[in-house]
């Protein structure tokens, strides 16, 4: 058995008894299924310099051009990319990742903030889980998203010692792994100063356009097919829709019972479908007051 074999055992058997959970590598056609995400880079990135940017320190740090290593000034050190995503939810944060994963053709290693910190102010299990993770990224070669990282990224306090202490371990593994590491805020929260040192690009996300609204619906439109057909929703009814300020998520969950609605009703998928999906939301949508959004769809 050869070392780098044996050495990749150990680290997955490392991260199975952690309970970490292996990158995801898509097969060919999956990447065919994800090929529309690199309109993110254009549509969710907001500009054109955020989009050269990414795509200039992902390339180059993944050697795919010719280039001379830049390292820090002690050898090994702050050869990654972190990448800050900041904004509110449902605008395009994860969307970006997944695209960037897919434009270079690379696995996608996604944990949750709260994975990490199960265990409640265990440093040497944090640290154990945060080497383990960062260790499978890099040999998979793979895109890390830290989602909703909230709690690595907050600054911190005189009062707050286990959360000092959590920001330490973070940062310490942070600067001595070779990986493309992305870190989603949903939060208005005060960063800390001491990460947003190492942060590579910060990229800040506003509410979607009514552009970027109406490609999100032509996206998930165009995967709603029943067995009678594609969705026959377009023109006048798609000038309605992106009208609806509605985020990725709320768009994503409102077409999917839509979609369900006409596949039991033995149709395409219409307008008519998506109203009765809004209708039948309504009640919980006053709850959280975000009723007007969806009435507008049936007034």
């Amino acid at each position: 058995m050869s070392a780098v074999i044996s050495q990749l055992q150990g680290i997955l058997e490392k991260a199975k008894n952690l309970k970490i959970r292996l990158p995801k590598v898509y097969t060919d056609e999956q990447w065919e299924s994800l090929s529309c995400l690199s309109a993110a880079l254009e549509s969710t990135a907001k500009t054109l310099r955020f989009t050269q940017t990414l795509l200039a320190l992902a390339t180059t740090r993944l050697g795919r051009i010719p280039t001379v290593p830049f390292d820090d000034v002690i050898k090994g050190k702050g050869r990654g990319i972190n990448i800050l995503l900041h904004g509110p939810t449902g605008v395009g944060k994860t969307f970006t990742v997944e695209a960037t994963a897919e434009w270079f053709k690379l696995p996608l290693y996604s944990i949750s903030a709260a994975e990490l910190t199960i265990d409640h102010g265990d440093l040497y299990a944090l640290e154990g889980r945060l080497d383990s993770i960062f260790k499978v990224a890099k040999h998979f070669n793979a895109v890390l998203l830290l989602d909703e990282a909230d709690a690595f990224m907050e600054q911190r306090t005189s009062y707050l010692d286990e959360h000092n202490r959590l920001l330490t371990v973070f940062l310490r593994n942070l600067e001595y792994y070779e990986v493309i590491l992305f870190l989603t805020s949903n939060r208005a929260i005060k960063f800390d100063d001491a990460i947003l040192s190492r942060i590579h690009l910060k990229i800040k996300y506003g509410d979607l356009t009514m552009e970027t609204r109406r490609e999100i619906w032509k996206h998930f439109l165009s995967k709603a097919h029943t067995p009678e057909g594609p969705s026959s929703i377009e023109g006048e009814d798609l000038y309605r829709l992106e009208s609806l300020r509605l985020n990725g998520h709320q768009i994503k969950n409102l077409t999917s019972v839509a979609h369900a609605l006409a596949t039991f009703d033995g149709r395409r998928m219409s307008y008519e479908h998506l109203e009765m999906a809004a209708k039948s939301n309504e009640k919980f949508a006053d709850e959280f007051g975000e009723s007007e959004h969806l009435k507008k769809m049936y007034m």
